[in-house]
């Protein structure tokens, strides 16, 4: 077939070069959606995990702000409950100033779970009932456990949180991009316990 002077065609090479311009700008919009999607869902865990584990400590800094205890009589001991790590700490429940012996005055406990759990327990009222408990969290990871400080009339925390610890196929995979961790840190105040 003869072509005629005037018609244009396209040539198998200018074809070519067209299919791998627009490969190139296909594959590079997929891209940048795969991505942006990774970076949007990393930072929806990370700050899940960290609105979690705010809740906690906040929850702490408010039960524990009520400590009531002075030297003789230490508000707040590291101790273990069912064979996890806790804390158990004297509140001024009648708020008269002073520490009264229970059920005026009572304790209060946190107790962290690990392994396959993951939570941290809050009891209301240690004192009266050793087993009844809230879970705050089911997303606490503390591979070093929980180890309060007590410094003077000051409680050190150190609180880490993994967006899904139980789906780790090692406790290393806490902290990856996948599965973010967020640490708080926080000296909580005990203005009733006196250091004398």
């Amino acid at each position: 077939m003869k072509l005629l002077p005037n018609t244009k065609a396209v040539t198998l090479l200018e074809l070519l070069i067209a299919l791998t311009i627009s490969s190139m700008i296909i594959l590079s919009i997929l891209g940048l959606d795969k991505f942006s999607r990774f970076h949007v869902i990393t930072t929806d865990r990370r700050m899940t995990t960290q609105n979690e584990i705010s809740y906690v400590v906040e929850h702490m800094v408010r039960e524990i702000n009520n400590a009531i205890g002075s030297a003789s009589e230490p508000p707040v001991n590291v101790t273990s409950i069912a064979g996890h790590p806790a804390i158990t700490v004297w509140v001024d429940y009648n708020k008269n100033g002073k520490r009264d012996a229970a059920p005026a005055d009572r304790q209060i406990a946190y107790a962290y779970v690990g392994t396959p759990s993951y939570e941290m327990l809050y009891y209301a009222d240690y004192t009266a009932s050793s087993s009844a408990n809230l879970t705050i969290s089911r997303n606490v990871y503390m591979p070093a456990g929980f180890a309060p400080v007590v410094t003077d009339n000051y409680l050190g925390v150190n609180i880490t949180g993994c967006w899904h610890p139980r789906k780790t196929k090692t406790t290393q995979d806490c902290g990856k991009n996948e599965n973010p961790t967020v640490t708080l840190r926080t000296f909580i105040k005990m203005p009733s316990v006196s250091t004398h």
